[in-house]
């Protein structure tokens, strides 16, 4: 468009030329023409430059006006684009009146376009900042750009804190022109960092480390117990890998690891870190995972140092191993003399089932009969001589316990030997405590078929099968 004006004022120009030429050729050459000729060709010549001058200043408005209309329908694009965001933008002036308000900036304040255009920016949403708005604009006009936190007043009364981006628009010749304000609101954000920074601050007041962690690992936070349990500060800790920081060994890989975490939300056991100076600790750990509104997912870890502990505890299970060893031992030294009366009590009952079972092969007759039994009172005393023996053995040897099926009867017959055998010694160290009654240190006996009586040799059936 400004080529063809330029073409056409060239034109009218040329055409003018040619006349004042021609005029003054004919002027030149004829100077008796009349002054009606010499009239008619700068007639001419003035109306040729009027009419381009005229042509010229029409297609100028058309070209402006072709502009005006592109870059209006621009314009709209870019505003129905920026209608589309869910960030508040809009546009003001140097003196911050509001030229454009998109949709987004009607959402978070409340105010329509219409209400919010021609309004000064700073008054209408009541702004708070860290920092005078004369420097933030100043910084701005300077370096064309700025971020930081405000503090919105919405149409409704409530206040919003916004992470806000601030830009300067400038004209076909560099000169500012505008400010693209760009607001995020992050309120809840902001008061989830608050409330993090008072837990933060009640866990600075226990004894156990605490830290928070990302679930790549990456320390956000580490409290005073962290600090002292481990030698990193705060500052050397965050951002760090907590993993490798520590130096943990888990009681699993890795990956694995923070899967179960992951899948159960929860994990409690035992780990070993290692201290900035180098000391190998045992931690009974806890770890909690913490899904974010913004899709982070944290770690809470709470560490309590029970090396001691353990150790302590190590110390108590040997020192009861060792207890439980010496009081086997002194158990066995108290029970020495009980247990080799009542070895004594099988063997001797066993030797003189031994000779009676001799005796009645010995007779004119013999009978086989009564041999036999006594043969067989032999076997078994000794057999509970050998049980007894084995038993003693065990008990003595640092060995693990085990189960065995038992017989109730069994063991109670065989308390009732080890009680009588007992009460025996006593009796006879203390005859006066019988009472006067039948002493009970004298084994009852039956006559042998040699007419002496011989103690063990034959009870009735319900003694016979201990040889009492």
């Amino acid at each position: 468009m400004q080529a063809g004006s330029t073409r056409v004022l060239r034109v009218a120009l040329s055409v003018a030329a040619v006349l004042a030429i021609v005029a003054v050729y004919g002027y030149t050459m004829r100077p008796t023409a009349t002054t009606e000729a010499v009239v008619l060709l700068i007639a001419v010549l003035v109306v040729s430059i009027a009419w381009a001058v005229r042509e010229l200043s029409v297609r100028a408005r058309r070209e402006a006006l072709e502009t005006e209309r592109e870059r209006a329908e621009a314009l709209r694009d870019q505003a129905n684009l920026l209608n589309l965001v869910h960030d508040a933008i809009f546009v003001r002036d140097l003196y911050s009146v509001i030229k454009y308000w998109n949709r987004g900036a009607e959402e978070l304040y409340g105010w329509t376009a219409e209400e919010a255009a021609g309004q000064v920016t700073h008054q209408l949403l009541k702004t708070i900042s860290w920092a005078p708005l004369a420097d933030i604009e100043a910084e701005v006009l300077r370096t064309g750009r700025w971020e930081g936190e405000l503090t919105h007043t919405r149409k409704d009364g409530t206040t919003v804190v916004v992470a806000s981006r601030w830009s300067l628009r400038r004209d076909e010749r560099g000169a500012p022109i505008a400010f693209l304000e760009t607001n995020n609101d992050i309120t809840d954000r902001r008061h989830a960092d608050e409330a993090l920074r008072r837990q933060a601050n009640l866990l600075d007041q226990t004894h156990d480390a605490i830290f928070m962690w990302e679930f790549t690992g990456t320390i956000v936070y580490w409290n005073r117990g962290a600090e002292r349990l481990y030698g990193f500060s705060s500052d050397e800790a965050i951002g760090r890998n907590s993993h490798a920081l520590l130096r943990t060994k888990h009681p699993m890989s890795t990956a694995a690891f923070e899967t179960a975490i992951e899948r159960r939300g929860a994990w409690s056991g035992e780990l070993t870190h290692v201290t900035r100076d180098g000391r190998t600790i045992l931690v009974e750990s806890r770890h909690q995972l913490v899904r974010e509104t913004d899709g982070r997912r944290l770690v809470l870890e709470s560490n309590r140092d029970i090396t001691e502990r353990k150790r302590a505890e190590d110390a108590v299970r040997q020192a009861q191993a060792e207890l439980a060893h010496i009081s086997r031992v002194t158990t066995m030294g108290e029970l020495t003399a009980s247990l080799a009366h009542e070895l004594n009590q099988p063997i001797a009952a066993a030797l003189t089932n031994a000779n009676t079972c001799l005796r009645w092969l010995a007779r004119d007759q013999p009978d086989l009969e009564e041999a036999r039994d006594a043969a067989r009172r032999i076997a078994k005393d000794a057999t509970r001589a050998s049980e007894i023996i084995h038993r003693i053995r065990s008990y003595y040897k640092k060995a693990t316990p085990h189960r065995d099926v038992v017989d109730v009867n069994e063991i109670a017959r065989e308390m009732l030997v080890l009680l009588r055998g007992e009460a025996d010694r006593l009796l006879r160290l203390h005859p006066h405590r019988s009472g006067g009654g039948p002493s009970h240190g004298h084994r009852r006996s039956r006559p042998t078929a040699a007419g002496v009586h011989e103690p063990h040799a034959q009870w009735p059936r319900g003694d016979e099968e201990h040889g009492w």
